[in-house]
């Protein structure tokens, strides 16, 4: 299964051309399930784990008690939320405390106490089967990617976000929990410690539906819907249906 999701895996970041590898993410329900090449830091939010995978290209671990962000915290089923924690956002999130629960309550999470560490890693470096399949994309490469989840059966990629939470809640835990293609913008945290930039995406994708995506990827890309997408320009694709504007641009 593992080699299996390797060889698709590589297929899908050579055909979408992507700047940085597919990660894989593992939940642990024990810290004693790590392995042990894994780096472990002392302190991490969520969001600055898969990053440390995907751009220094080795395994590292969150652990419970070590991920410094109580939201990530919460939405990979570590610990429930602190006590306080919806009345310290007043004003920074919402002036309404009501919308702030709302908002941080309806995302996806995990149950508390369900997990205690995850690992990530590019999935050629995994030695564990993955939860969830990362990819980080631009628009145009999460088009294509689209285009692969609907081909079969018209499915549609889902995106559901109220901007916070980008990785930990709206890529992991909403792939995990509802075991199906997840659209997340990366959030705040995830670009100010998570270096994601301003053009990425993220698409969370469960590893059993992954064959059927990147089958659906390579006969779109068989049809000419390729990366980087090549220009028609304005005019010429309407050449038939505009001919007296054409006669005059040619």
């Amino acid at each position: 299964m593992l080699e299996k999701i390797k060889r698709l895996s590589e297929t899908l970041e050579r055909t979408l051309k992507l700047r940085t590898p597919p990660i894989g993410i593992k939940l642990l329900k024990d810290v004693e399930e790590i392995p042990e090449e894994a780096y472990r830091p002392s302190m991490a939010t969520v969001c600055q784990l898969p990053s440390i995978a995907r751009y220094h290209g080795i395994i590292v671990a969150g652990e419970k008690g070590k991920i410094t962000c109580p939201m990530g915290a919460a939405a990979l089923g570590f610990s429930d939320w602190p006590e306080d924690f919806f009345e310290t956002r007043i004003g920074e999130y919402s002036d309404d405390i009501n919308a702030i629960k709302k908002m941080m309550l309806e995302t996806p999470q995990i149950k508390a106490n369900t997990f205690s560490a995850f690992i990530a890693a590019p999935i050629s470096k995994m030695t564990l089967v993955p939860d969830v399949v990362s990819i980080y994309a631009n628009t145009a490469q999460v088009l294509l990617l689209t285009y692969g989840i609907s081909w079969k059966a018209g499915d549609n990629l889902v995106c559901e976000t109220a901007g916070h939470m980008g990785e930990c809640s709206n890529t992991i835990a909403a792939t995990y929990l509802k075991q199906r293609p997840s659209l997340a913008l990366p959030c705040y945290g995830a670009r100010r410690r998570g270096l994601c930039t301003d053009s990425e995406m993220i698409v969370g994708i469960p590893p059993k539906k992954l064959e059927e995506i990147v089958n659906g990827v390579l006969r779109t890309y068989e049809c000419g819907r390729i990366y980087p997408i090549k220009v028609h320009g304005l005019i010429g694709h309407y050449s038939a249906h505009w001919p007296e504007v054409t006669d005059k641009l040619y």
